[in-house]
């Protein structure tokens, strides 16, 4: 950052720790809502397990302008492109500038923050991690 190699948002695409417990909450606040992400043509999809409401997306679209070809960010069902994949999940679709990916986690991060997500651990996709403490049974069948 000091030597301008990169932009100052792109230190939003990593975190360094040494922390077990740091790094799984980090995992764990990025796939709180956040599941995947896609193109589809000149649209970045991004699948969530929930959608923020209509004026969230408005506020959403106002504060990342900078990262949108034109349009605005929109929710939607899956596309007929994707064609069964992950079609439970909801989409925010949006014309991204393919460029600023430390602005995109920034955006990620606060569709994480303003979506509520009570029961996240319970509808925890495979992929993701979440923090719980182990059975004593289950503690001593991992152990052998």
């Amino acid at each position: 950052l000091g030597r301008k190699l990169i932009s100052p948002d792109d230190v939003a695409l990593f975190r360094v720790t040494d922390s077990i417990d740091e790094a799984v909450a980090e995992i764990t606040r990025f796939y709180r809502n956040y599941h995947s992400s896609r193109y589809v043509g000149d649209r970045l999809v991004l699948r969530v397990h929930e959608a923020p409401s209509g004026d969230a997306l408005a506020t959403l679209s106002r504060e990342f302008a900078d990262v949108l070809v034109r349009g605005a960010i929109e929710a939607s069902g899956a596309l007929p492109e994707e064609a069964g994949d992950a079609p439970g999940l909801a989409r925010l679709a949006f014309r991204f500038d393919r460029r600023s990916t430390g602005r995109l986690r920034r955006l990620i991060d606060r569709i994480n923050d303003i979506t509520p997500r009570a029961d996240a651990a319970a509808r925890a996709a495979a992929h993701q991690i979440v923090a719980e403490e182990l059975p004593e049974a289950a503690e001593g069948e991992e152990a052998e």
